[in-house]
């Protein structure tokens, strides 16, 4: 006579190592499992109404940030959002995780000088930020950094650099404690 319960263990037994044994068989498969960081950001509808018009200060001022933006797009309060927002020269990528941090991310169609780059900062990190001394400078990226290690918080921007010098990424992020 076959006892069921003994076959349900072994069956739970054998799919585990089965499953065990496609993970590390595949070393591709360990990377679809790992988790996206933003999987868990509430995805808000990409915002087009600047498409026609080049990123600038004055357009900048009509995204919400961070703690109004949950109010803004009707989420709960302390929300973890993610959208992007068209500009005829730029996307725009806002998001924020709570109270933890929030990060604008503005990704240039065609690459801007150094200078040019620190102004696109100023705006997204809503002269948050004194850009007056960069704190690294590399082939890859320009970093201007303002936290405070001992609080775990503080703001930085990256401009991150093409082979060329130039700047096609511009990244602001602020953390709270």
């Amino acid at each position: 006579m076959i006892n069921i319960k003994t076959l349900s263990r072994s069956f739970w037994a054998i799919a585990l190592i089965f499953s065990s044994l496609i993970v590390f068989a595949f070393p591709h498969s360990r990377a679809i499992a790992q988790n996206n960081p933003d999987d868990y950001l509430t995805v808000v509808p990409e915002d087009t109404r600047f498409s026609d018009r080049p990123f600038s200060q004055d357009l900048f001022w009509y995204i919400p940030w961070w703690d109004d933006a949950c109010q803004y797009y009707k989420l709960p309060d302390y929300c973890s959002y993610r959208r992007q927002h068209e500009f005829a020269n730029a996307t725009l990528t806002t998001k924020a995780d709570s109270t933890a941090y929030a990060q604008a991310i503005l990704e240039l169609e065609n690459p801007v000088s150094i200078p040019q780059a620190r102004e696109y900062g100023k705006i997204i990190s809503r002269g948050e930020l004194s850009l007056e001394q960069a704190s690294e400078v590399t082939s890859e990226r320009v970093l201007y950094d303002n936290t405070v290690p001992e609080l775990g918080a503080g703001n930085f921007l990256e401009l991150m650099r093409t082979d060329t010098g130039a700047v096609s990424k511009i990244i602001y992020t602020v953390s709270s404690p």
